[in-house]
């Protein structure tokens, strides 16, 4: 997470697209967010959740399958080793919280209610 964040990488380059660099951006954007949430877990828990959620995923659906067959390369082995650091935003979510209105709670009526139009 924080090694992501390397503000001067995000400047485009000659052999950069303008694409890589919105993603990048995004990524540092996330990642900042998320150092705060470390701060302020509560105020921050959506960020944080996006935060593991996105990590998790790409770990197992990108990262896992190319350790197993033996052929990652050394661009994804080095996001793999910024996702690696999840665990200690994992560490420090506080789950109990997080459970009772992410999970428990039911969710808000789709339509307004019949009085409205």
């Amino acid at each position: 997470m924080i090694s992501q964040v390397r503000l001067g990488n995000l400047s485009a380059s000659a052999g950069s697209s303008p694409a890589r660099s919105r993603f990048g951006s995004r990524l540092a954007a996330m990642s900042l967010l998320a150092f705060l949430g470390l701060r302020c877990p509560v105020r921050m828990l959506p960020v944080l959740l996006f935060e593991v959620t996105w990590k998790v995923i790409w770990i197992a659906a990108v990262a896992v399958p190319h350790l197993i067959a033996g052929d990652m390369d050394d661009a994804a082995r080095k996001v793999l080793i910024n996702c690696s650091l999840v665990v200690v935003i994992i560490a420090l979510i506080p789950w109990r919280y997080a459970w009772k209105p992410y999970v428990r709670t039911s969710g808000g009526a789709w339509r307004g209610s019949r009085g409205s139009p």
